[in-house]
C-alpha cells in the first residue's frame, strides 16, 4: 500500500476552481486508475480555504501509472494558480490497518 496526504492552500476566490479541478481529475481516476484505492478531497471546517487530498494506491507502480496519467499531469500543471504556497506532502508508510473491515496486517 502507498498513501499520501497533500495540503492546500487555495486562494478564497478560487475555491470554486480548484474543487472543479480536483473533480475533473477524479472523474477520469475512477475510470482510468483501478490501483486507486482512495483519491478523495476534503475540507477543514476551521480553515475553509484548506483542502487535503487523501491518496491511497494498491502500490508504488499504482502510484507511478497515476502520476503518469495526462488527467494528472493536467491537474499538477494547473493548480498552482490556484494556491498560495507550495502543498504540504506527506508520504505515508503504513504499519497495521484494514480497509471495508478487511485486515491487511502488518506492513513493517
Amino acid at each position: 500500500m502507498f498513501a499520501m496526504i497533500v495540503r492546500f492552500e487555495v486562494y478564497p476566490d478560487h475555491i470554486d476552481a480548484f474543487d472543479a479541478l480536483v473533480s475533473d481529475t477524479l472523474a477520469e481516476i475512477r475510470v482510468k486508475e483501478p490501483g486507486t484505492v482512495a483519491y478523495v478531497n476534503h475540507t477543514n471546517r476551521d480553515r475553509p480555504n484548506e483542502r487535503i487530498l487523501y491518496e491511497c494506491y494498491r502500490d508504488a507502480a499504482a502510484f507511478t501509472a497515476h502520476e503518469e496519467q495526462t488527467h494528472t499531469r493536467r491537474f499538477l500543471n494547473e493548480r498552482s494558480q490556484h494556491l498560495g504556497g507550495e502543498p504540504e506532502v506527506w508520504r505515508l508508510e503504513p504499519i497495521d490497518g484494514a480497509i471495508d473491515s478487511k485486515n491487511f496486517g502488518s506492513y513493517a
